[in-house]
Formats: C-alpha cells, sequence, structure tokens
C-alpha cells in the first residue's frame, strides 16, 4: 500500500553518533578555544542562524570523532544543505558547507553548530560514569587490549572525576539596554578559568549552560567573559518566563537586583517639550521626562534619547517607556537639546501635542497665531487676476513671510502658474533671480504667460551650455530663469555657483522618487523661499508627498521611513493625523470651488465590444499567461500575488500586451498590417466622431499608445478626408504650431495626443468631446489629461468618454477605480492609490480571463 505524503513534509531529524563522538565533542565545546566559537561571526550572522535554528528543517545531525555534520532541508528550493564543522590540532572549530557562497551559508553554519551543542548537551548525561574516550593510537590495538586500558582509566580516575561535580552559580546585572550574567563555580572560581579541571558531570553543566544560553538569544561576549541578552523587552520576556527553568539547573544570584525590577511591568514616562525662540526663523527644542511627578535627571533623559524610544533599564527605577506616540516624536527629535529648529517645524509640534506636553515661549505662540490668520491681499495686485487668483498670491506671499516654504495643489486650470508670476512680479526687492523648474513640454506656457500678463519681466532659458549667465540675455540679467527637469539634471554643478530667490517646482511630482537624480538635483538648489506647484500631490501613493516636503521643508514629516512605516497599514486615523501636519502648508482649490463659471463636465465609461479576431488573440493570452504560471490542465487558480512575486516583469508584460490586445490587436507584435477593422475601439470611435464631426464640433484624443494613435490618423482620413487631424507625440519638435492652429481653427477639428507628451502643460479649451481610447490605471493621469480641456476659458459643456473593452481587464480596473474613489479620504483633494489593485483579484484568471457579461 502507498502513503501519500504531502510535498512538504519534513521527516523526524536522524541523529547519528558515537560515545567517543560524543565525548569528543562535550571536552571541545566546554572548554576554550572551542567554547568561544561564536566570535568568528558578525551579529547579523549570529541573529539569523538563532533563526534558522528555531525554524529550518533538519534532518540529520552526525557527531564524528573530531567532525560533525548538520542536514537542513531548503523547503521553498526543495534542495538540502550541508554545514560541516570539525576541530584542529589546537581546539579551533571551522566550518564549510555545501555552497559555495560563505555569505549565504555563514548563518547555516551557526544554526548547525547549536544543534550539535543541542545534541550534546541532552545526550551527554547519558555517558557511562567511568567512561573515557578512546584516542586514534587506542584505535590500533586490539579490542582486549582497548578493554585493559579501558578498565585501567576506570580504576585510576584524576582527582577531579572523584569528587561530586560543582554547581554552576549565574550572577545577573543589568544595564540601560541589556542583561548579562557571569558564570562562577559554587566555591567562587571562574567557570572558564577552570574548565581544564572539571570532571564529567561539570562537563555536562557547561554544555547545558552554552545550550540554554543559545536559546535564550544570550550571546557570549569574550572581552567580559559574559553572556548578554540585548534589548530590554527580551530581558523581560527572560525574566518572567525563562529564568524559573534555569533555577532548576543552575545556582542564579540577582547581582545588582535587577532581576527582580525586570519581573515588574515597565513604568510609562510623562513627557514635555520645553520651546524657545532662539530668532525669527528657528527655536530649540528641550526633552523633559518625569514619572509620576519626579522629573528624570539629564543623564537618564540623554539615556531615553538614546535609545529612540526603546524600553530602557534605569537602576533604582526599573525598566521605564515612552508611550507609543512620544516615541515616534522622539524619533523626529533625538537629542537631548536640539538647537536651530526651523520655525515652521512649530506646528507639527502642536499636532502632537497628544504625545508631550508643550511649553513654547510666547513669540513662538505668538507667531503661530500670526501664521494661522488669514491673508490679507497685498497691494498693486493686477486687475485680471480672479477673486481666488488674487487669495492664492497672498498666501504665497504670507507663507513666505512667515518663513515656510508651501504647496500650491490648486486643481489643473485654475491658473496656479500666474498666480506664481504674480508674486514674483510683486518682489522688488530680490537682489538675485528666481528659478522654475517644470517639464520640457510646460516651458512654453510659462513663456507665454509671461508674455501675456507680465511683459515687462526678463526670462530666459537654461540651455546645453548649463550657465546662469546674464551674457545671453544681452548684457541683463534675467529676473526668471526657466529650466526643464532633464536640463537642470544634466548641469547639477552649475547649481552650487548659484543663489536664487525663489525656486519653484512645476509638475512637482516629478520629485516623488528621492532616489531619482532629478529629485537629488532639485534638492540642491539654494534659494530663499521654496514653492511647489502640482494639481496632483499624490500621484500613486500618499508616500509621494515626503520628497515634496523634503525639497519645500526638510524635517517636516520626519524620516521618510517612519512615514512610511505608519502608511504600510494606512487607516483613516493615519491620513488625518498627516493630513493635519500638512494642511497649513497646501492651498487646494477645485474647479466646483472656486470656478463656478465652468461648464458642466459629463463623464462616461463606453463599453466597446471585442470584434471576433480580436477576442481570439485576447484569449490566447489568457491562455499562455495562465500556463506560464504554472495553472494545471483545466484549472486556472494561480494566485495573483504569486504570480506578481514569481515574476513581475513577465506579468506586467502580460498585462500591457491584454491591454494592446483590448485596444486594437495589430499593436501586437507581428501584427501590424491587420486592418482597423479589427479594432472594436476604432469602430465605436468612428461612428461616434461621425455625429460630432457633423455637429462642427472639436475633439481631443488620448491615448498612451502612439502606433495606436497613428492608425486613428489613418482611419481618420480615410472616413472624414476633409475634417483637418492635428497630431502630439514626443516626436513633435514645435508643440505650439498643433495647439494654437486647433485653438484657433473654427469648425470641427481633431487633436490626437499622446498621454506622455501632451498630459501637462496644454490648453485645448476650444474642444468639448475628449476620448481616452486606453484609461490609464492612475486615475491622476486621465485627470491631468482631461484637464486641457476642462479648464479656465472653457465656456460650453465637456463630454468625456473612457473607451474600456467589454469583458476584458480594462473594464475590472475601471470598476475598481470607480470604488476606490469611494473609499478613499484623501489628504489634499488628490486621487486614489491604485498600487495595490491585485489584492482584489485573488486568482490570476479574475483578473484578465474575458467574461462573457
Amino acid at each position: 500500500m502507498k502513503v501519500y505524503m504531502p510535498e512538504d513534509y519534513i521527516p523526524p531529524t536522524k541523529k547519528s553518533y558515537s560515545l567517543s563522538a560524543l565525548a569528543f565533542w562535550g571536552e571541545r565545546l566546554a572548554s576554550a578555544p572551542g567554547a568561544e566559537w561564536e566570535q568568528v561571526f558578525d551579529e547579523k550572522i549570529l541573529i539569523e542562524g538563532r533563526r534558522l535554528y528555531r525554524d529550518a528543517p533538519v534532518t540529520e545531525v552526525i557527531l564524528g570523532e573530531k567532525d560533525a555534520a548538520v542536514e537542513f532541508r531548503r523547503t521553498r528550493e526543495r534542495t538540502a544543505l550541508h554545514a560541516l564543522w570539525d576541530v584542529d590540532e589546537k581546539g579551533f572549530l571551522h566550518w564549510r558547507a555545501s555552497v559555495e557562497s560563505r555569505e549565504y551559508a555563514a548563518p547555516f553554519a551557526v544554526a548547525a553548530l547549536y544543534c550539535i551543542e543541542e545534541l550534546v548537551g541532552a545526550e551527554y548525561p547519558n555517558l557511562p560514569a567511568d567512561f573515557v574516550p578512546v584516542n586514534s593510537e587506542e584505535k590500533k590495538t586490539t579490542a582486549n587490549t582497548r578493554a585493559k586500558n579501558h578498565a585501567a582509566s576506570a580504576v585510576q580516575k584524576p582527582e577531579a572525576e572523584m569528587r561530586p561535580p560543582r554547581k554552576l552559580r549565574l550572577v545577573f546585572s543589568a544595564d540601560e539596554s541589556s542583561l548579562f550574567f557571569s558564570a562562577f563555580w559554587s566555591d567562587g572560581a571562574r567557570s572558564r578559568e577552570n574548565v581544564p579541571a572539571l570532571n564529567s558531570g561539570e562537563r555536562e553543566q557547561m554544555i547545558r549552560l552554552a545550550t540554554f544560553a543559545h536559546k535564550g538569544n544570550f550571546i557570549f561576549d569574550l572581552k567580559r567573559d559574559r553572556y548578554v541578552l540585548a534589548g530590554m523587552h527580551r530581558a523581560m520576556r527572560f525574566a518572567a518566563e525563562t529564568l524559573p527553568r534555569w533555577r532548576e539547573r543552575f545556582e542564579i544570584e540577582d547581582g545588582d537586583g535587577s532581576l527582580s525590577e525586570l519581573m515588574l511591568d515597565a513604568e510609562n514616562l510623562d513627557a514635555e517639550l520645553e520651546l524657545d525662540a532662539e530668532n525669527a526663523n528657528a527655536f530649540s527644542v528641550r526633552w523633559r521626562f518625569s514619572i509620576s511627578g519626579n522629573a528624570l535627571t539629564e543623564h537618564e533623559t540623554g539615556t531615553i534619547l538614546a535609545h529612540r524610544g526603546e524600553s530602557v533599564f534605569l537602576p533604582g527605577r526599573g525598566v521605564v517607556r515612552l508611550r507609543e506616540r512620544t516615541a515616534q516624536l522622539v524619533n523626529d527629535w533625538p537629542d537631548c537639546a536640539t538647537h536651530g529648529v526651523p520655525v515652521y517645524s512649530l506646528l507639527s509640534l502642536f499636532r502632537d501635542a497628544d504625545a508631550a506636553k508643550l511649553s513654547p515661549d510666547p513669540k513662538l505662540l505668538a507667531w503661530r497665531k500670526k501664521f494661522l490668520q488669514e491673508p490679507k491681499p497685498p497691494k498693486n495686485l493686477p486687475s485680471f487676476l480672479r477673486p481666488y487668483q488674487a487669495r492664492g498670491a497672498a498666501w504665497i506671499k504670507q507663507m513666505f513671510k512667515r518663513k515656510a516654504h508651501p504647496l500650491l495643489a490648486d486643481e489643473m486650470g485654475l491658473g496656479k502658474t500666474v498666480q506664481v508670476l504674480t508674486v514674483l512680479a510683486l518682489d522688488q526687492k530680490s537682489k538675485h533671480p528666481a528659478l522654475i523648474v517644470c517639464p520640457a513640454s510646460v516651458i512654453p506656457v510659462w513663456h507665454n504667460e509671461i508674455r501675456k500678463f507680465f511683459p515687462q519681466i526678463t526670462v530666459n532659458t537654461l540651455g546645453e551650455d548649463g550657465v546662469f549667465s546674464k551674457k545671453r540675455h544681452a548684457g541683463a540679467s534675467p529676473k526668471i530663469w526657466l529650466a526643464s527637469y532633464g536640463m537642470l539634471r544634466r548641469h547639477t554643478d552649475a547649481l552650487s555657483k548659484k543663489k536664487f530667490s525663489y525656486a519653484v517646482l512645476d509638475e512637482a511630482q516629478f520629485i516623488k522618487n528621492p532616489q531619482t537624480k532629478i529629485a537629488q538635483t532639485c534638492l540642491q538648489i539654494n534659494a530663499e523661499h521654496r514653492l511647489a506647484l502640482t494639481g496632483t500631490p499624490i500621484e500613486n501613493r500618499h508616500l509621494d508627498l515626503w520628497t515634496i516636503f523634503r525639497f519645500l521643508m526638510p524635517g517636516l514629516l520626519g524620516r521618510r521611513s517612519t512615514l512610511e512605516n505608519e502608511l504600510a497599514d494606512v487607516d483613516a486615523e493615519t491620513l488625518e493625523r498627516l493630513r493635519t501636519q500638512i494642511a497649513p502648508f497646501i492651498l487646494r482649490r477645485t474647479k466646483i470651488e472656486v470656478a463656478q463659471e465652468l461648464p458642466e463636465k459629463i463623464q462616461t465609461a463606453l463599453l466597446c465590444p471585442l470584434l471576433p479576431r480580436q477576442k481570439e488573440f485576447y484569449e490566447e493570452l489568457v491562455r499562455g499567461g495562465l500556463s506560464a504560471y504554472g495553472a494545471a490542465a483545466g484549472t486556472s487558480d494561480v494566485p495573483t500575488k504569486n504570480a506578481l512575486a514569481q515574476n513581475p516583469a513577465n506579468l506586467l508584460a502580460l498585462l500591457m500586451r491584454l491591454r494592446q490586445a483590448a485596444c486594437d490587436p495589430a499593436l501586437l507584435p507581428g501584427q501590424s498590417a491587420l486592418g482597423t477593422e479589427f479594432s472594436g475601439k476604432i469602430s465605436v470611435l468612428l461612428e461616434r466622431l461621425q455625429e460630432i464631426i457633423d455637429s462642427g464640433s472639436k475633439v481631443v484624443i488620448f491615448s498612451q499608445f502612439v502606433s495606436l494613435l497613428d492608425r486613428v490618423h489613418n482611419a481618420l482620413r480615410e472616413r472624414f478626408s476633409e475634417t483637418p487631424v492635428f497630431l502630439l507625440t514626443g516626436k513633435t519638435i514645435d508643440r505650439d504650431a498643433p495647439v494654437r492652429n486647433f485653438q484657433n481653427r473654427e469648425g470641427s477639428a481633431v487633436f490626437l495626443v499622446s498621454l506622455r507628451a501632451g498630459g501637462t502643460g496644454l490648453t485645448l479649451h476650444s474642444a468639448e468631446y475628449v476620448f481616452l481610447l486606453d484609461p490609464w490605471w492612475n486615475p491622476a493621469v486621465e485627470e491631468q489629461a482631461i484637464d486641457r480641456v476642462h479648464r479656465i476659458g472653457q465656456k460650453k459643456r465637456v463630454f468625456v468618454y473612457r473607451m474600456v473593452a467589454a469583458g476584458t481587464i480594462e473594464e475590472r480596473i475601471e470598476k475598481l477605480k470607480q470604488t476606490k474613489r469611494e473609499m478613499f479620504d484623501t489628504l489634499v483633494g488628490a486621487l486614489p492609490d491604485m498600487s495595490d489593485w491585485a489584492s482584489h483579484y485573488p486568482s490570476l484568471e479574475s483578473l484578465i480571463a474575458l467574461s462573457g457579461d
């Protein structure tokens, strides 16, 4: 009868050893230098080794005379790894493994020797009382001779073997962050100085001590001759749960009374922050801690702060800890006394009033009161500003006056550019020029706005030479320098030699990734005032805000890792706390709020059926994708998350191919010769355009696939030969010409725009219809595109059509986007994070298969 064994079945550990091998390893592990083998490894390797010792499946432990081997089963790789240890003539232990990478194998070697120690510790007491290990010379004698030698050795025992074994006495003490003990024999001798004289019973205790210590996460400190357990949390757990078992084996002495204090619950500290103004721009922070009204000393306070919120042992007070919110605040203010804190950080501290009592001086209280007041409109504001634009300019100026550096996050199309130019034009005192950094496609927009509203302002654009020089402007220094993100990145060195009055980042979401060269370059700009502009401050996830505020006001959001941890399991409370922290520095207005003269925007998801041949292409891609990710015949239960973890690049490529098939199968490799009649979307688009063009209206069509735009262009020339068609992609050199011609044309016209090239920096409000050929999975990018048409100056209702291939992955993602819009309470009016879409579809089939609905 065949017994079914699951693939992950781990057989019991097989143990092989002789009495001689057991005695040999007992001697080596109880005495120097073998007992000090841990000193060979770094602490990180020891920690990982202990984890493997607890968790890794061990199939066999073999003790030989002078060497030993341990076999681990690696379940993920379904292979075995062997770790081997041997002893040289001087008693030093050496290891090797069955894999070439010593870095990878080192933790397994550590775990292996812990397994060997455990086996020796468990079996050593079973050695016969009169057993004496045989050496290699004795192996050459006959059995009778060995028996005689063994009998003689049993009779002629050393004096140490004749006396009763002494009992180990462990003396415990603690410092601020660790528990430690030293081992002595009952007669007062230090254990490690007396190892050579130990009898078999004492050797057994030494081996058991090493085994117990390793299981308890103690590490032997060779320099101080003691075992150390780092971390007060682990020390308290040891005292409460493990120490009683140790008392059964060893004599325990509480050397400084710390053990009894560790058995008590940790005390929560009360915290107070003293804030003192140092000048108009900065203040100092000093921590004060107390327990039940009793203040900690300056030394104790320094100890608390040095351990960044971890529990700490204070002699005479026991274990103390900060409350969770206080600990988070301490991570941002680690020093006992911090000077030169930017004044804008004051509002963040008031946000954390529940974490610590605040004691600000009167100057700081006055600054806070003024900061939160409604800004007064500056003098000489241009008459062409709308009321909300005038308030925006006043708000920016007040932020700068209060030594803060804000984020203007008005919805796209509300005139952020003209508000910034107003602030720059009103400043007549600055000796240095302003720097405006933006995408290359938006530079013409800034030039046009300056020429239209502020022709008196001199402006220049950073060129290939990367020189901020007045020679490039007829001998006069320009008031404004324009630079694209790419050009600025290529000329980072020029920034170190230049000082600016203002640094403005337009489309500031470009620096959302702090690791990019663009972000690092922008952080090096030396400017008195800094300003960020973006209609989508959160383009993908809430963490995008961190780098933007790192540019504006370093330190406001603390450490990136801290914020990332807080947002890992985002909830309403976390978002509200973050929103409260940044709200004073963000101005966000929507069109509905301030531009009521804007006509209605009607959005519709236009379902497009797949045509028969197109359906075949899509289903073939689905079958190939499921097969590639290991779906068994007749089933398709591959978890989506597993597929993403297994090979994310291949999965993303599959999803891209499915989207291409849903748009037009001619986009797939090798299918470019297919006619447009095979695309359901193009067929539906042409039908819709017939009525729109006949009515004399204008249309803007977006797609991220330039090849799809080319296909639509050809179809339009065949179907509507008399209708002008304009095209804007990344290859378009003169961007102004097609935009200007489209805007100024009377009658019907079609503008084909690639999402990447034309999603920002365009004004196309002469159109009233927008088609998104392949809706993007990031709603923020879609909104950027739509707002090229629905913006200030639009006089007609705008109709937006998202063309979605019915029953495909496109329809599923579109439904998910709408659901998540309702779920998220966003920070500054931004759109939701779509990065976790895969988790909403448990199997790959549920995400990509064609449905018949």
